[in-house]
């Protein structure tokens, strides 16, 4: 779809809101969901693949302040998964991690609040996702980097 298209469509999206008719015309309006979960990590195995963003309506790397992520897991079909889940963050360069332990909660299948996610210093960081399965025997990890500002 070429930008001039794109925005035609957006504007009749927006009319249809505004104007109460956009429950008459369900597939005028974007679809939420699938365009929020763009940050990815994957297992070593590939048997889950972790989804994950700031909270919030920003989406971006707070600098040096608390903040927590919105973290969706799928197994290897696309289904939620049911795991359990730790997160790790640290600075490879710098032989560090994270000050604060954050506090993770389940809130659905396969999708998780992950609150007081804090990247004290400028610069990359490593995230890892630890999904243990329902017994917590076994783990597995999914790594991803980031660069905070």
């Amino acid at each position: 779809m070429t930008g001039a298209g794109l925005a035609v469509r957006t504007a009749l999206a927006m009319l249809l809101v505004v104007s109460g008719f956009a429950s008459v015309v369900p597939g005028c309006l974007p679809q939420p969901a699938e365009a929020m979960w763009q940050r990815k990590a994957v297992t070593e195995d590939g048997a889950f693949t972790v989804w994950w963003r700031v909270a919030g309506e920003r989406d971006a790397l707070p600098d040096s302040d608390p903040f927590d992520l919105e973290v969706r897991i799928d197994d290897a079909n696309g289904a939620p998964a049911d795991v359990l889940l730790e997160l790790d963050a640290e600075m490879p360069h710098h032989g560090h991690g994270m000050n604060v332990r954050p506090v993770v909660e389940r809130v659905g299948p396969g999708r998780f609040i992950v609150k007081g996610v804090l990247l004290h210093m400028s610069g990359r960081w490593e995230l890892a996702f630890d999904l243990g399965d329902p017994d917590g025997v076994q783990w597995r990890r999914a790594q991803c980097t980031v660069e905070a500002p």
